[in-house]
């Protein structure tokens, strides 16, 4: 660990203002989709979890379980339509109508080595698609004409929710969400997942029915709704917002409104909490909280490479945090064999995989503030590409900048708020450092030089 070099009185000045208080960070977390699948047997699963879930990595305390709609009719490896075998998940619900939670027995195992592993507060269960059985063209994605659930099967697709739902809680998982649609905006014609058209009326029916199947089985379980695949719809955000507040039925069984940053802009996100704030103000609600349960630094946005994902995934959590004030944020593909993963696999070598830059970059917000209040921060002088939020532990004894930069050049930055006797150590995310280790050692005089395309944390403590 070096110490700073001082770059004099010089430099961009972020001042927290601990007076000012907002949303508490509770939460970051992962999907399970389609890796759990695919490497849930694997030797090296155990050491993959733990850089997931534990201190030993980025410390996530969520973990979004998939349940399939079943491989039959699912998309299929040896299928043009459908190139990766593991998007093709078994399904629990058995011809007889029993439940076999094992169906899909290697992610049944990744299941019990995270509720073993006691970090994961938050579990979700969540569907793409209804069972195969239940479906219109007997796949498990669509044919491009609406709504692939059989209309005599709405109130089956529920009571297989709560029945999913109860029988995981049953088995020792403790189940606090289960969403039943994802990304329901799109047709999922084209087979490459599985997937299922819901107009915003058919989510709203369902999730009612859904809401009498919980309280019949007595289950704790809150619905998450409605996971549209960006921010920014009228129709699936913003008219769906407001007509969730007004449900009276489903109100009681939210607590919050979930959605996807993909495709959604700093400008969306501004306007988004700002209608939130106002529509529930105009109906005499609290204000539903935004939950970020899907973003990946997927290669189709642009051409990407390690270091452009890595400031790319600071940014979006920069916004998400600061403009939709979030209290989850979640990544999709934890595990995959592509770059946009957190953590990447191969199929020829099942004991290699590798972290990366993203990965630690999201370590840079995970592993540092879950459970910390976010304050207020002047920064009246900073440059484009250059983003600090600042956050407050539970104890105030914990003043924790995380800053971004995006620029090609180092920035020299002056971190105030802090008390004269305060020491912060640095934690950087760079393509020459991971942010598992300390850095730096800064004094209480907030003095420090980010790194070209970097993202770090500062930490300060009594």
């Amino acid at each position: 660990m070096r110490d700073i070099e001082l770059p004099g009185s010089t430099g961009i000045r972020f001042a927290a203002r601990l007076q000012e208080r907002h949303q508490v960070v509770k939460v970051f977390g992962a999907s399970g989709a389609w890796w759990a699948t695919g490497i849930g047997s694997r030797p090296s699963i155990q050491t993959i979890l733990e850089l997931l879930y534990t201190d030993k990595g980025i410390g996530l305390n969520n973990y979004r379980h998939n349940v399939g709609g079943g491989r039959a009719g699912g998309p299929r490896a040896d299928d043009k339509s459908g190139p990766d075998a593991w998007r093709a998940v078994p399904c629990p619900l058995q011809a007889e109508g029993t439940l076999a939670l094992a169906a899909d027995a290697p992610a049944w195992e990744v299941l019990k080595k995270l509720v073993a592993l006691g970090t994961v507060e938050d579990f979700t269960v969540f569907m793409n698609s209804p069972p195969e059985s239940m479906t219109i063209n007997g796949k498990t994605y669509g044919s491009g004409n609406g709504c692939n659930l059989r209309e005599d099967c709405y109130e089956a697709y529920a009571a297989f929710c709560a029945d999913v739902t109860a029988a995981y809680i049953a088995a020792g998982v403790p189940v606090k969400y289960i969403s039943p649609f994802n990304e329901p905006q799109s047709q999922w014609e084209a087979g490459w997942q599985e997937g299922c058209y819901f107009s915003m009326e058919q989510i709203f029916y369902i999730s009612r029915l859904l809401v009498e199947k919980l309280r019949e089985r007595q289950l704790p379980t809150k619905i998450s709704i409605n996971e549209s695949a960006a921010l920014n719809r009228e129709d699936y955000v913003f008219d769906f917002y407001r007509k969730l507040l007004a449900d009276d039925t489903l109100y009681p069984y939210i607590d919050h409104f979930a959605g996807h940053s993909y495709h959604t802009s700093a400008e969306d996100k501004c306007r988004l909490y700002r209608y939130i704030q106002d529509t529930a103000h105009a109906l005499g609600k609290a204000p539903l909280p935004i939950n970020q349960t899907e973003w990946a630094a997927w290669h189709q946005y642009e051409t990407l490479d390690d270091e452009r994902r890595l400031v790319m995934t600071g940014r979006v959590l920069y916004e998400d945090l600061t403009l939709l004030n979030v209290e989850t944020w979640e990544y999709f593909a934890a595990v995959a064999r592509g770059q946009d993963a957190l953590i990447v696999v191969k199929d020829q070598d099942p004991d290699w995989f590798m972290t990366t830059r993203h990965f630690w970059a999201l370590g840079n917000y995970s592993k540092f503030i879950k459970g910390y209040t976010r304050v207020g921060v002047d920064a009246p002088d900073a440059p484009e590409g250059v983003l600090a939020s600042v956050y407050l532990s539970p104890d105030e004894r914990q003043l924790v900048f995380v800053l971004v930069n995006e620029t090609v050049h180092k920035q020299a930055v002056i971190l105030e708020g802090m008390r004269p006797e305060q020491r912060g150590v640095a934690y950087e995310t760079s393509m020459q450092r991971t942010c598992d280790t300390p850095c730096a050692q800064i004094d209480g005089d907030g003095f420090y030089t980010l790194s070209p395309r970097s993202v770090t944390t500062v930490v300060f403590s009594m």
